[in-house]
């Protein structure tokens, strides 16, 4: 492993607590998300980049990642849901709740047609409006 990475991988390690408290911000944020709209919810999931898994990423990737702040899936939440309109939904919702990123966000679901079965998913890169952090 190359300094960088291994300069990488220490600031997440000093920095992995701010994760895991995002990660019950967010969680939290989610399931009042879920509650508000009246949608049945299959299921939340979440969780922090193990740091093995983070590794694992900055040694697939070359040269690519120059600082921690460059990964952006260091925490992840999925809200999973028994109907594809219900995505929209939730998505407006969460579009209240979080600053996005629209330039790294993506709507996986624009990539599949319409006559294929597939993980009909909406990525966002999301961030805490200011001041919630």
């Amino acid at each position: 492993m190359n300094l960088k990475d291994r300069m990488i991988l220490e600031d997440y390690r000093k920095s992995r607590e701010n994760y895991v408290k995002l990660e019950e911000i967010v969680t939290a944020k989610l399931k009042a998300i879920a509650d508000k709209s009246g949608i049945l919810v299959m299921g939340l999931e979440h969780r922090v980049k193990a740091e093995k898994s983070l590794e694992g990423k900055l040694y697939r990737s070359g040269s690519y990642y120059q600082k921690l702040e460059d990964l952006m899936d260091l925490f992840g939440a999925r809200v999973i849901l028994y109907f594809s309109d219900d995505v929209d939904k939730i998505g407006k919702l969460v579009e209240e709740e979080f600053k996005i990123d629209w330039e790294h966000s993506s709507d996986k679901r624009t990539l599949l047609a319409p006559d294929t079965f597939g993980y009909l998913s909406l990525h966002y890169i999301c961030s805490l409006p200011d001041g919630e952090d």
